[in-house]
């Protein structure tokens, strides 16, 4: 291994100039890492002021091996053991040995993982520092270990904290589905009980309860703040070119009394779907794309917002934004499940389960899992730019694009966007273009066409091979496709395993 291949400290690496013995700090970021994202813990190597790495060297290293996993399995320090043998390597670099540590976040159900046998002592990656997390992190990490937040039976509740609009109107939706059954002559307990509003409390004389769901779903606004005084949702449309907010519509606001999850979601899923006949700013084609494609794609980007939402969470909000190009979808509380398998599908782990079955028995939303795909497919069969996903421990933030990745750079200089549209114009195919070719087709000079690859390149756009004459451009391969590319493999995969099981249970079957 050489000291040139090893990166300066940043949110996934940190030096520990550890010679003898252990530093305590390992400890924290070793919680750090697990709580927030994978990690690499480097001993005997120390990182300089002026951004240099200096190689200490560890002394004894089997002591050091021996005292990590030592204090790892001991819960008096640690509360949990995240390493194995794999975990722990050694390298020697000019002579001197380091040890390399890999530390995995643990998945939500398993954290947080705290020092001192004191979930207080919970730590969490920052940029390149560990800082010790705030009491309603801490309490953000303990929610996110349970699935069933909203399975909770409200105990001095009852169906007058109900919305009566709410309950004829989710009644409607509900026949709508269903004409076998006629739901709109039974009664309102009835029905409620019957959908999972209402549960049966088996500790307390078997009587009906209301669900913490339940209360979300359809209740009155006065009824969900007096048991969640943070509960808030919003939608902006902020498109155009005013900073003024077009058009709003947010809890505890006169124009939408009782704003609960459904009325929410049947009024901003109207909103955003009359956003789609609109043209955008930088693609005049877009309204004439597939309008139920895109409807489609934004309502799964709302129901996902809403059973992810941890609305217990004090410091921020549930909200959709509209803007010229995209759409962003933001909540508070870490989505469960990694961003790949969420654009995959197949698995889901939403935190709200009764707002999640209430959401399918309207036809929000069908199997668990399924959301993710579907809005990737109409990503990938449009050519948008590819959608941005940001969590946190206590955010999930999604940005869908409604817009060709040629359209989506409003910030690039007016040169920098020709060439974008030269290098995706040609059906998204991966072509090498010369400097020549690549002047003949804009029109710019040498000396402006240079400035716009250099642009290009910075933002990783492009990539140049060769050099001199033979130098050649071409645009980057799209993280988006290389998902695309793996999601395709990944189904062929699973089509041949089904096959292949098929086979197996016939020849079974032939044998008997």
């Amino acid at each position: 291994m050489d000291i040139r291949t090893l990166k300066n400290e940043n949110n996934a690496i940190e030096y520990k100039k550890c010679s003898v013995d252990l530093p305590s700090s390992f400890w924290e970021t070793y919680s750090s890492f697990a709580n927030t994202n994978d990690g690499f813990i480097i001993l005997g190597v120390e990182e300089q002021k002026n951004g240099g790495l200096n190689i200490i060297g560890i002394e004894n290293v089997d002591k050091i091996i021996k005292d990590i996993f030592n204090i790892a399995s001991n819960k008096q320090k640690v509360s949990r053991n995240v390493l194995n043998n794999d975990s722990v390597k050694v390298e020697t670099i000019d002579g001197k040995n380091i040890i390399i540590v890999e530390v995995k976040e643990l998945p939500a159900d398993k954290k947080p993982l705290y020092l001192k046998n004191n979930p207080n002592f919970s730590y969490i990656r920052r940029h390149e520092g560990d800082y010790l997390a705030t009491d309603e992190e801490v309490r953000s990490l303990m929610r996110n270990a349970n699935d069933n937040i909203d399975n909770e039976l409200l105990k001095n509740y009852t169906i007058d904290d109900l919305d009566i609009e709410s309950i004829y109107i989710f009644k409607s939706l509900v026949q709508k589905r269903d004409a076998n059954v006629d739901y709109m002559n039974m009664d309102n307990l009835s029905f409620l009980t019957r959908m999972g509003v209402f549960h049966t409390d088996r500790n307390n004389e078997r009587k009906n309860l209301l669900t913490l769901g339940g209360l979300l779903f359809l209740g009155k606004y006065e009824a969900i703040i007096s048991f969640i005084p943070s509960y808030h949702l919003d939608y902006f449309n902020k498109k155009g070119t005013t900073e003024r907010w077009k058009d709003r519509v947010a809890t505890g606001e006169l124009t939408y009394p009782d704003l609960n999850i459904l009325k929410y979601y049947l009024i901003v899923l109207e909103k955003l779907t009359a956003t789609i006949e609109e043209p955008f700013a930088l693609d005049d084609k877009l309204q004439r794309k597939s309008s139920a494609e895109l409807s489609g794609a934004l309502r799964e980007a709302l129901v996902n917002m809403l059973i992810h939402a941890d609305y217990f969470d004090t410091n921020s909000a549930s909200f959709v934004e509209v803007h010229d190009t995209y759409y962003i979808f933001s909540n508070p509380g870490a989505m469960k499940i990694t961003k790949r398998e969420f654009f995959i599908g197949g698995k889901s782990r939403p935190r709200n389960n009764i707002l999640t079955t209430l959401f399918r028995l309207i036809g929000a939303s069908e199997r668990a899992g399924t959301g993710g795909p579907k809005i990737f497919d109409v990503v990938t069969k449009n050519k948008f730019r590819i959608p941005e996903m940001e969590l946190s421990i206590n955010k999930t933030v999604l940005k869908l694009w409604m817009a060709e990745i040629k359209d989506s750079y409003p910030e690039l200089s007016e040169n920098a966007q020709k060439l974008m549209k030269v290098f995706f114009d040609e059906n998204n195919q991966l072509i090498e273009y010369t400097s020549k070719q690549l002047a003949d087709k804009t029109g710019l000079s040498r000396y402006y066409l240079g400035l716009a690859l250099n642009e290009l390149e910075e933002r990783l756009l492009i990539l140049k091979s060769g050099q001199y004459k033979s130098t050649k451009y071409t645009r980057a391969i799209t993280s988006i496709e290389m998902l695309d590319a793996f999601s395709k493999t990944y189904r062929k995969i699973e089509q041949m395993l089904a096959k292949e099981s098929l086979k197996k249970s016939n020849n079974n079957e032939d044998i008997k």
